[in-house]
């Protein structure tokens, strides 16, 4: 196997991985709010729907970023080749959380915006 194709499989793998942990993290979360507001009334019920609706409008956020962010390193592989990893976008850490792979060199912390 091509090293272009072991470090798009590499970065489509740990990408797999980030949805399954962050989908996990979304799960725990829901139950601590669901269990938080579980003997409260009525308020309590109104309180726990707007809090879960923000933690699903907030997840919502997070899967587009890195539906966006996959789209956005296969059209460039597609573009430029193997040569799409040589630069600096191609699966940083910024937008979707994918494994750097093959790019020149890692983003900086100073970067982020």
């Amino acid at each position: 196997m091509a090293s272009s194709k072991r470090a798009q499989k590499a970065s489509d793998d740990n990408a797999d991985k980030k949805t399954q942990k962050a989908f996990h993290a979304y799960e725990k979360a829901k139950a601590a709010i669901k269990e938080k507001y579980r003997d409260r009334g009525t308020h309590g019920t109104k309180q726990m729907k707007k809090e879960l609706l923000a933690l699903e409008m907030k997840r919502q956020d997070d899967t587009d970023k890195r539906i966006d962010k996959r789209v956005e390193d296969r059209s460039n592989k597609i573009l430029y080749g193997k040569d799409a990893m040589k630069g600096r976008t191609f699966a940083n850490y910024n937008k979707g959380g994918y494994v750097n792979c093959g790019a020149s060199t890692k983003p900086s912390k100073r970067r982020v915006k």
